[in-house]
């Protein structure tokens, strides 16, 4: 019992060690009114891109229509938001 509480503690403090340090956040996107449906979940740069710093980092904007064009984002790779997209809906 007490060698599990160990490596419970020690999986927990790596996790927050990983997502403090983590140049990345899971965010939930909603354009226009319509959520989650005209939205979803996605994995975003923490820092914010402008959609031309993202194509020029060779990342995926992540855009969308709600009363006109809306930008969220900065996805690193599209496959990766999808994934979270699928694990967290």
């Amino acid at each position: 019992m007490k060698k599990l509480l160990i490596i419970l503690t020690v999986c927990i403090g790596l996790f927050v060690v990983f997502y403090t340090i983590s140049p990345y956040k899971i965010n939930m996107v909603c354009f226009g009114d319509v959520c989650p449906d005209n939205g979803g979940t996605y994995l975003l740069y923490k820092k914010t891109y402008s959609k031309q710093e993202c194509i020029s980092r060779k990342g995926e904007p992540i855009v969308g229509f709600g009363w006109s064009e809306v930008y969220a984002g900065c996805s690193p790779n599209i496959f990766l938001s999808k994934f979270v997209d699928k694990l967290f809906n």
